[in-house]
């Protein structure tokens, strides 16, 4: 017991110093961009918008080097969720004549459409996300999820 009282100071001072350098990258980027610190919830727009809108996801749409600034082609992701949200169900894709998500018709949506879709996700003609247009299953299914029980700001 002798021998451990004594390097428990010298643990602590490590962990500290450990601690001490970690630092967050310093951009504008940083952040979940509005997403919610609880839980999320698979088949929500949190959900998806916290794994493949947010600034730093997979898609990252409201980076401000994407979508989350100004307009690209008539989207604009915004800042938040409710931001990103708004830009898919009102922001019409200057190329397509309409909005991404259509909370009448969410499975009609352009955003799933096979041939018209700008993410690769969905469209093998998708040019985004533009650092990665690849097909990404997961994603897809996810927003499906979400769509699939009615594409709600939830």
């Amino acid at each position: 017991m002798r021998l451990v009282f004594p390097l428990l100071p010298l643990a602590m001072l490590a962990l500290a110093c450990a601690s001490a350098s970690v630092s967050k990258p310093a951009d504008d980027d940083a952040g979940d961009g509005g997403a919610s610190q609880s839980p999320l919830t698979p088949g929500t727009f949190s959900y998806v918008y916290a794994n493949y809108f947010a600034p730093r996801s997979i898609g990252h749409c409201a980076s401000s080097r994407c979508h989350g600034d100004f307009t690209h082609g008539g989207f604009q992701c915004g800042a938040s969720k409710d931001d990103c949200y708004s830009g898919l169900t009102t922001n019409v894709i200057t190329t397509r004549g309409r909005a991404l998500v259509d909370p009448s018709t969410p499975l009609g949506s352009l955003i799933v459409d096979p041939k018209d879709s700008p993410l690769a996700w969905f469209s093998g003609d998708g040019t985004m996300p533009e650092d990665s247009p690849h097909a990404n299953d997961k994603a897809k299914n996810d927003v499906l999820t979400w769509l699939q029980a009615g594409g709600a700001n939830d």
